[in-house]
């Protein structure tokens, strides 16, 4: 209807823009509240009745700020997800045509930094707009600080108790981000007909020339309500049939003049068990009648829709909408409703906030709705006048009616909310503690008295004041913080505040203080088992108010030993979901049970990861996956890859890959050859690919050890794809090392350990995979004490004359201990020389102190009486060497300045040449892996070489310190050096 004296949207409206105003006049309320938004830079609030055009005034403001030469980013708070999505798709479509980019993030998205930053308009919730601006400091979200105008669709939501503290929480916030870090911020906030439009001005410091009150004459179809009382009965069951005929009765006049009829109720299941009794009222009493074309119309939307009870209500021009419905199924109930062959619509109050299908009347049957977070509880107020704003529809009706079905005894409480409405109050109250935290973490507040001065920037402390009982905020903001301190969210340091981990934790997953503690508890169990898990969320602060329904007793019993109630419930529906298995009567409140599931169980992980490990935390992560997806334990690994549905899962189990391991070591094609598709398969076996996968090196640890303390290390060799390990090293039950590190594949890392070793030990090394659903790889070495043995002390001099200016050379089968820095043993073929001043040099096969020992150590005792035994002892060093089988050599020279500490054995002349290319080829490969000489093979194994002449690798082993471990690494290198020596020395 066309309203005298309209201001035209030509001249008014930036040209750019047009296109985002399809028609050639603003209607009342808008040529009054458009030119004030467009002609100052103040802050704006608008109180106007539902259905009276209030997102155009946002759209106003967006192209006001958008036109700007020094334009910010444009912030869009719709507080529910269908009012983002209705924006975006229209905003998208005209403001890309002329190069300004809409951004859009709600609950069933993340939100990406860089699509923010990349964003002109960003349209999202009030919870993912405080999730970003608590990181608004981190380099990757300054886009939160490049906000210049902040539109806040449906103000009045401050006054809903499951998320109004959240939206103020977060404007209170932008204005003092803005405060602190300069530059502009309007702020344009919407609103429902509300009696204290005042004290939201105030809050948000809106000028009164831009404070806009519209009443509902500005409505552009009339609204006549009633409320229509009734007598209850002690059946509720029965109640809802009452109600239902009351409403059938005030709607039957309007359906047979042709128009149509939206009724709420409060649940899913009421929708479904409404429509199907409103179907047999109509089948009796034809109120109205279906024309041929209707009819085909509706038996097309029979046959496309999914649900089966939406299938028989259809051919009666009767359908119902709610949450729980597919994609396909609302968009096809919408599209009946709007062309007006559906003529009765059954809904639940989501129908009310989201997409706009106006009707000519409605009846709010249920006034008591049940949330299957919160339980039963009255509709709040704006809910009501949300839903009763459906009636009437601009350009057909020139008014609508809408009726509020209440018992007897609430009729004047009910009278009294649609004559005079509801003042908005603030909900920030009841979650305090949690709200203070947040701004505790995010560095906002750093002091008691910041605590104070933050609490009268909010909703709260305006509308307390309006009400003449203003918070002490002094007193209530030292309580607050004495509360946080001590159950350790917050630190206090010289009076200055900072969260813990425990309080950040608790602010980045927005928990209830109760939960966090609860899950620190827990966390720190170190271990639990499924059952665990799933009793832990149950047990959280945000299901308290779950409350099973009659009926619902003998489905919770099966599920535990659990006392009936909300703890029971949201068990019970857990377990449910992960075995399939949910009884039809929990299946209404599961969706809503899972999401919240969902993310509490993303908290309790990082919990775990936090206060015990990785292990913990992956364990929870597998729940979280069981329940998302309805699986057993042992399907996680492979559930785990993008795309791997149920009928996947059954193919590969079937197939024998019951892990990521199986599926890496697989070609795509053997999983087609299972039934699973190219796309599907070839995802499958890339993800399993890309996955990390770690070896365990113990070369540098010894088998056998002496008692004290030893330091040695394990060296983890990454053969997979890069990726994080958590690397644990223990000794039996002794935790040395926990380590998390990044290991690029085909890397290799060196992690030294300390161990206090009195007995044989084992040492374990196990590597999780935090990043995957792998389990953990263990690896373990048994680690053997050596224990000492009595020794006879010895002069020195005896030991001089037992050589007399010569050197001695023992060989045989030894046990070396070494004590200096560090501590090592050592069992195996040895050969000793001592030198005339009774020094001692040491060379085994392989490795390094005491393996070959050159050092200044001197003998201080020997004894030869059933096997000689050795000690030596320099400035802090002891070597001890217990010789079982010994063959002695007395070389026939004398001490030489010249001689050093080397020896030799006589070998031909003719094998001068190959003890030399084995020396040099020795060194050479020394020089290239950056080690001494001796740990690639001694002098010794040269002349048992040249002495034994092996031909392959097979016979290596049986030369003097040459190993199976040595013969595969350096077999090929050996071989070729004989080889080419041998030759050179019979061409010379």
């Amino acid at each position: 209807m066309e309203v005298s004296g309209a201001l035209p949207v030509e001249g008014t409206i930036d040209e750019r823009f047009r296109g985002m105003f399809p028609y050639e006049k603003f209607n009342r309320m808008q040529s009054i509240a458009v030119p004030a938004i467009l002609r100052t830079d103040g802050n704006v609030v608008v109180s106007a009745p539902t259905a009276s055009g209030k997102t155009v005034l946002a759209e106003a403001a967006m192209v006001k700020e958008l036109g700007r030469p020094d334009r910010g980013k444009v912030l869009f708070i719709a507080p529910l997800r269908a009012l983002t999505n209705e924006k975006e798709a229209g905003w998208k479509q005209v403001l890309s045509r002329i190069d300004f980019k809409v951004y859009v993030v709600t609950g069933e998205r993340d939100l990406y930094p860089s699509e923010a930053r990349a964003a002109d308009v960003i349209i999202t919730t009030p919870e993912k707009w405080d999730s970003a601006t608590r990181k608004y400091m981190q380099d990757r979200y300054d886009f939160v600080r490049n906000v210049t105008l902040i539109v806040v669709d449906e103000v009045h939501l401050l006054d809903s108790d499951g998320r109004g503290g959240t939206l103020e929480a977060v404007i209170s916030r932008m204005r003092r981000i803005k405060a602190q870090h300069g530059g502009r911020l309007r702020i344009v906030a919407l609103s429902a007909t509300m009696p204290n439009i005042v004290d939201v001005a105030r809050w948000i410091g809106a000028p009164p020339e831009c404070v806009l009150e519209f009443d509902g004459s500005y409505r552009p179809v009339e609204l006549e309500t009633e409320v229509l009382p009734y007598r209850p009965k002690p059946n509720e069951f029965l109640n809802k049939y009452v109600r239902l005929y009351r409403a059938f009765d005030v709607i039957k006049g309007e359906l047979a003049e042709g128009h149509q009829a939206l009724i709420f109720v409060s649940t899913r299941q009421d929708t479904h068990q409404a429509a199907e009794k409103l179907c047999e009222i109509v089948r009796k009493y034809c109120p109205y009648t279906l024309g041929p074309s209707e009819a085909i119309r509706l038996q097309e939307m029979k046959n496309r829709v999914e649900n089966s009870r939406l299938k028989g209500c259809l051919p009666y021009g009767i359908a119902f909408h709610h949450a729980g419905l597919s994609a396909e199924d609302k968009a096809l109930i919408e599209g009946g409703f709007r062309a007006g062959v559906i003529r009765i619509l059954v809904s639940t109050s989501t129908l009310a906030w989201g997409v706009n299908l106006p009707a000519r009347v409605v009846v709010v049957r249920d006034v008591e709705m049940y949330d299957p977070i919160q339980g039963n509880k009255d509709i709040s107020p704006i809910d009501l006048l949300q839903m009763l704003g459906r009636a009437g529809r601009p350009g057909y009706d020139t008014k609508g009616k809408g009726y509020v079905i209440v018992p007897d005894e609430r009729a004047a409480e009910y009278k009294a909310l649609l004559k005079d409405g509801k003042a908005i109050e603030s909900m920030l109250e009841h979650g305090l503690a949690e709200h203070l935290n947040a701004e505790i973490a995010v560095g906002m507040v750093k002091s008691v008295r910041d605590a104070a001065e933050w609490l009268k920037t909010t909703f709260y402390y305006v509308r307390s004041q309006s009400m003449g009982q203003p918070p002490d905020v002094d007193a209530l903001a030292a309580e607050k913080v004495r509360h946080l301190v001590s159950n350790g969210f917050v630190r206090e340091d010289s009076g200055v505040l900072s969260a813990t981990p425990l309080g950040a934790l608790t602010s980045d997953f927005y928990l209830k203080l109760e939960t966090a503690l609860l899950f620190k508890k827990h966390a720190m169990k170190g271990a639990l088992t499924t059952d665990d898990v799933l009793d832990v969320v149950a047990m959280a602060s945000e299901f308290s108010d779950v409350v099973a329904r009659p009926g619902e007793a003998s489905s919770l019993k099966a599920y535990g030993p659990y006392e009936p109630g909300g703890m029971a419930k949201v068990r019970a529906i857990l377990a449910g979901l992960i075995g399939r298995s949910l009884p039809d009567e929990l299946k209404s409140d599961a969706w809503a049970i899972k999401q919240n599931a969902s993310r509490l169980l993303s908290a309790f992980s990082r919990f775990c990861e936090e206060y015990s490990g990785e292990a913990l935390s992956k364990k929870v992560r597998m729940v979280s996956l069981q329940i998302d997806k309805g699986i057993p334990e042992e399907a996680v690994e492979l559930a785990s890859i993008e795309g791997v549905g149920e009928r996947s899962l059954e193919a590969l189990m079937k197939g024998g890959i019951r892990s990521l391991r199986d599926a890496a070591d697989r070609r795509p094609e053997d999983l087609m050859k299972m039934g699973i598709r190219g796309p599907v398969a070839i995802s499958i076996v890339d993800a399993a690919r890309k996955l990390p996968r770690a070896e365990v090196d113990f070369s540098e640890v010894p088998e056998l050890v002496a008692p004290g303390s030893l330091s040695a290390a394990v060296a983890i060799r990454n053969v997979g794809a890069g990726g994080r390990l958590a690397v644990v090293i223990k000794a039996d039950d002794e935790t040395m090392v926990s380590e998390r590190l990044y290991l690029g594949g085909g890397s290799v890392r060196s992690i030294p350990f300390q161990l206090d070793i009195k007995s044989n030990t084992t040492l374990y090394v196990a590597v999780d995979y935090p990043d995957t659903m792998l389990p953990a790889d263990e690896w373990k070495k048994a680690l053997k004490v050596k224990q000492a043995e009595p020794e006879k002390k010895a002069d020195v001099e005896e030991v001089k004359e037992l050589m007399p200016g010569n050197y001695l050379v023992i060989a045989g089968e030894a046990g070396v201990e070494y004590a200096g820095r560090a501590r090592d043993a050592y069992e195996g073929n040895v050969v000793v020389l001592i030198k005339p001043d009774s020094s001692v040099v040491v060379h085994t096969d392989r490795g390094v102190k005491p393996r070959n020992y050159m050092g200044r150590a001197h003998i201080i005792q020997i004894k030869d009486e059933s096997g000689v035994r050795i000690k030596a002892e320099s400035r802090g060093e002891v070597l001890s060497i217990s010789f079982k089988s010994v063959e002695v050599y007395q070389p026939h020279f004398s001490q030489k300045p010249d001689m050093g500490a080397a020896f030799r054995l006589p070998i031909s002349e003719g094998d001068r040449a190959l003890e030399k290319a084995l020396r040099e080829a020795r060194n050479a490969m020394a020089r290239e892996m950056r080690v001494p000489p001796y740990t690639i093979f001694p002098d010794k194994t040269i002349y048992d070489l040249i002495a034994k002449r092996p031909k392959t690798k097979e016979e290596l082993p049986g030369v003097y310190g040459i190993g199976q471990a040595k013969a595969e690494k350096y077999g090929d290198f050996i071989l070729k050096t004989l080889n080419d020596g041998g030759q050179e020395a019979q061409g010379g």
